[in-house]
């Protein structure tokens, strides 16, 4: 997918990428970008990725990679629960 126009971080970087953005202001600079699902993979995939990717901050992605991680291991003790009976 390509956009039509000029993606605005890649013309104003420093407002996506400055530590100092708020999670509203985060998802204001991404909205209706047709790669927001994907910067946010990305993003998610990289852990020391700082500023705004896919309308989520730096502490968003840490959050909810604590939550994945969480989730993970409730499922496999669970399954562990299961297969030991």
């Amino acid at each position: 997918m390509e956009a039509e126009a000029p993606l605005p971080c890649r013309t104003d970087p420093d407002a996506y990428h400055a530590v100092t953005v708020r999670a509203a202001g985060a998802r204001e600079l991404c909205a209706g970008c047709p790669f927001a699902e994907a910067c946010e993979a990305y993003a998610m995939a990289r852990p020391a990725l700082r500023g705004v990717w896919g309308g989520t901050t730096m502490r968003e992605r840490q959050a909810a990679r604590r939550q994945e991680a969480a989730e993970e291991e409730t499922a496999s003790r669970l399954l562990d629960g299961l297969l030991s009976r």
